[in-house]
């Protein structure tokens, strides 16, 4: 496996556990429905065309302009998603409060990221499968997640001063 693809399946796995904790899937949603109107418009009507198949030539337009809205509405939704993430993580670094918290209560779950991180790099980058790339990413992003992200799973400390 080349250098791309272990950097891209790391990459992944990252985003996974950093981002995908507080995704409602509309990237995903999106991200399918582009790639079926790029198949619909690149593969399928040039072939219709070409073989004057005008029923499915019709069939195929009406199909992508019925997916246009859906597709329209989970784009920008995930817009929303992104932000919602970067305000939860940006919490932890503008409120101290949090970030120590954070590292206290989660403390866990973090050693036991850390410790899988460890062992897999343990194991080399040789010849391994997509998984194992995608594995260290998603403990990576795991670490970075139980660090950074507020979950709000914990009370505050009621300090009087």
């Amino acid at each position: 496996m080349n250098w791309f693809w272990i950097i891209y399946f790391m990459v992944k796995g990252l985003g996974d556990k950093t981002i995908g904790h507080g995704s409602t899937y509309n990237a995903t949603f999106c991200y399918f429905n582009l790639r079926d109107q790029f198949n619909l418009g690149v593969i399928d009507l040039p072939t219709y065309a070409v073989g004057l198949d005008f029923t499915s030539f019709v069939t195929t337009i009406t199909t992508m302009f019925q997916k246009v809205d859906p597709m329209f509405k989970k784009c920008t939704d995930t817009y929303e998603d992104y932000k919602v993430t970067a305000l939860a993580y940006g919490k932890a670094f503008t409120d101290m409060l949090v970030l120590g918290l954070n590292f206290a209560y989660h403390t866990p779950h973090m050693y036991r990221a850390i410790d899988s991180l460890v062992n897999s790099f343990m194991q080399g980058f040789d010849n391994n499968a997509s998984d194992y790339y995608y594995d260290i990413g998603t403990q990576f992003g795991l670490v970075l997640y139980w660090a950074f992200y507020d979950i709000n799973d914990y009370e505050y400390p009621t300090l009087d001063v």
